[in-house]
C-alpha cells in the first residue's frame, strides 16, 4: 500500500510539473522549461523506482 501511495503522489507531482512546463513553453521561458524538465526527469526516475519495488 505504501508503494502505491508513493507512486500516486509522484504521479500527481509529475502532472503538476507537466502543466507548469507547458505554461513555460507557451511563455517561451526556456530557463524555467529546462528546470522543469530536470524535475520531470527526476520524478520519472522516482516513478520507475517505485514500480520496481
Amino acid at each position: 500500500v505504501d508503494q502505491l501511495n508513493i507512486v500516486s503522489t509522484t504521479s500527481s507531482l509529475l502532472s503538476e510539473i507537466l502543466d507548469r512546463e507547458f505554461e513555460a513553453l507557451e511563455a517561451k521561458n526556456f530557463e524555467d522549461v529546462e528546470e522543469l524538465q530536470n524535475a520531470k526527469f527526476s520524478l520519472m526516475q522516482d516513478l520507475q523506482s517505485g514500480w520496481d519495488l
